[in-house]
């Protein structure tokens, strides 16, 4: 049946009625918009040209559009996120090649899908109900980033316990869905759940998917990396479950070096006296120390004395810079230390840590300490290791500072000690670029360099560095140089070399400018005459650039 201002306009056509030529145009406007309504207003056929119609709802396409523009959650569980945004990028905003940066992330592995696990990570719940709508369309059912097949999964992995009760009302088919996660999940769905540290959420899948479940030892190694703060829930959960079994050493391992107090205190008091001593033992205060976790060292120390710890721990405590578990350590236990603390707090710069076993203990140190000191700027420890006058030391310890450009510790190295340095100090310094080190050594020390120097700084683009070298220098360089600025397209450094130099083979030269596609090179090669055998450069090639060039 027609609406009545379309049987209306007919009436009057065929009684010669005419209406003046403005209530003409409001009445087909009028009748235009009743028309429009009454399509609209008709459930089967708007699906019918919904079905029809290819593209996405305006909802889908906004929130696309907002969830590329936002930089996706780097941590935890939806780091994956960066890979899963990117296969929306042509249907929210254009072509995909339009973004680079998303276009590098792309991953097609991760299409399927991940428009549900983005609206799962923003608890978008207006997103999931119409991701739930269109998959009662056949043509939606075969897009396979509106594809639900992994919610299950996803939800689990995210944390997103109330939005899982959300679907699991709603998604038909549900055993379907759980059984498809348990079999597709990277990780085992209890598993992650544990990861999560959030008791309710295994709670869910051990009742909801029971086909999730996951061996003791997932289960231990999630625990692992669990939130300390929850940790120690976690832990109550298993045990309470029947899994304590999963426990282990590496786990409780794990929990102390986190500083998960808590957790290991439960377990001591919790468990019987036989299976508490397979899960402490002396690797367990040496992890603590390690991270420096003061707390948990002094629990262990006061309640398992009679597993101590090993030389580890100092050593572990020295080289993460943690000074009050090494005054600890020193004061309270007699296991003490190598020379692995004093080197690990030398090479980490720790002065304070280096103060303190300088003035404490007697382990002493290597040569190590000096240079990875010194290689790592840490000027302050190595005028402490200096003045201690125990400390070995080493040609590698100015080597080092003038590789990484170390300028205030090689001038030191050279007014107060008398090791010196080899020939690599001034080559690895033209390496890296360091002209002010280059300079000093040059002017100060009498090792000099070797044709390495020039060749390096010439591979690296250093043009001032070779600058330098050709003007105050007599090693010169080896035929690489020309050739290694050639591959790499610093056409500075290849313009001086043929200008100023006479080591550099032409051929060699062109044909690395060839290779690497660096065809401003190879001009200015040619322009110079140095043309060589091209042909012979252009078939060892096979490329076709090179061919239309030539």
């Amino acid at each position: 049946a027609l609406p009545k201002a379309h049987r209306v306009a007919l009436n009057d056509a065929g009684s010669g009625h005419r209406e003046p030529p403005q209530q003409q145009q409001q009445l087909f406007q009028c009748d235009t918009a009743s028309a429009a309504l009454h399509v609209l207003a008709t459930r089967e056929l708007l699906e019918t040209i919904a079905d029809f119609m290819r593209g996405v709802p305006r909802l889908l396409t906004d929130f696309m559009a907002s969830s590329r523009r936002c930089a996706p959650s780097q941590s935890g569980a939806t780091a994956p996120l960066t890979r899963a945004l990117s296969p929306f990028a042509s249907l929210a905003a254009g072509p995909a090649e339009n973004d680079p940066q998303w276009n590098a992330c792309y991953d097609p592995q991760s299409a399927n899908g991940s428009l549900a696990r983005i609206a799962l990570e923003q608890d978008d719940r207006r997103v999931l109900a119409m991701l739930l709508r269109l998959q009662s369309f056949p043509h939606y059912q075969r897009v396979r980033q509106l594809r639900l097949d992994m919610v299950v999964v996803w939800g689990v992995e995210l944390g997103r316990l109330p939005a899982l009760r959300w679907l699991q009302q709603r998604l038909p088919r549900w055993s379907a869905f759980t059984s498809h996660a348990a079999t597709a999940a990277a990780t085992p769905l209890l598993a992650a759940a544990v990861a999560h540290g959030d008791t309710a959420l295994t709670d869910w899948v051990e009742q909801t998917c029971p086909s999730g479940s996951c061996s003791d030892a997932a289960a231990g190694a999630a625990l692992a990396v669990a939130p300390s703060e929850r940790a120690v829930d976690v832990v109550r959960w298993l045990c309470a479950h029947g899994r304590a079994s999963s426990l282990s050493l590496d786990v409780v391992s794990a929990l102390a070096a986190r500083g998960c107090l808590s957790a290991v205190a439960f377990l001591h008091d919790a468990l019987p006296a036989e299976r508490s001593k397979r899960l402490f033992s002396a690797a367990t205060m040496d992890a603590a120390a390690h991270g420096g976790r003061l707390d948990v060292v002094q629990f262990l120390h006061a309640n398992r004395c009679s597993e101590g710890c090993s030389v580890a721990a100092m050593d572990g405590a020295a080289g993460g810079g943690h000074l009050d578990v090494v005054q600890f350590l020193h004061s309270h236990r007699s296991e003490g230390a190598t020379t692995a603390a004093l080197d690990g707090a030398a090479a980490g710069g720790h002065v304070a840590v280096v103060q303190f076993l300088v003035a404490h203990r007697r382990e002493g140190c290597t040569a190590a300490a000096m240079a990875q000191a010194a290689q790592h700027g840490h000027l302050d420890v190595v005028r402490c290791l200096h003045h201690w006058r125990r400390a070995p030391c080493s040609t590698q310890a100015m080597d080092g500072a003038a590789a990484a450009g170390h300028l205030a510790v090689v001038r030191f190295l050279h007014e107060h000690r008398r090791e010196g340095c080899s020939v690599r100090a001034m080559d690895l310094a033209a390496r890296h670029g360091h002209l002010p080190v280059v300079a000093f050594l040059h002017e100060q020390r009498a090792e000099g360099c070797t044709r390495a120097a020039m060749t390096l700084a010439a591979s690296a683009g250093h043009l001032d560095v070779v600058r330098f070298l050709h003007a105050n220098r007599s090693e010169g360089c080896t035929p690489r140089a020309l050739s290694l600025a050639a591959r790499n397209g610093f056409a500075p450094v290849v313009r001086f070399l043929a200008e100023n130099r006479t080591e550099g083979c032409a051929e060699d030269a062109l044909r690395c400018a060839y290779r690497s596609g660096r065809f401003e090179v190879a001009r200015y090669l040619h322009s110079r005459g140095f043309m060589g055998d091209v042909a012979k450069c252009v078939v060892s090639c096979c490329c076709s650039v090179v061919i239309r060039y030539s």
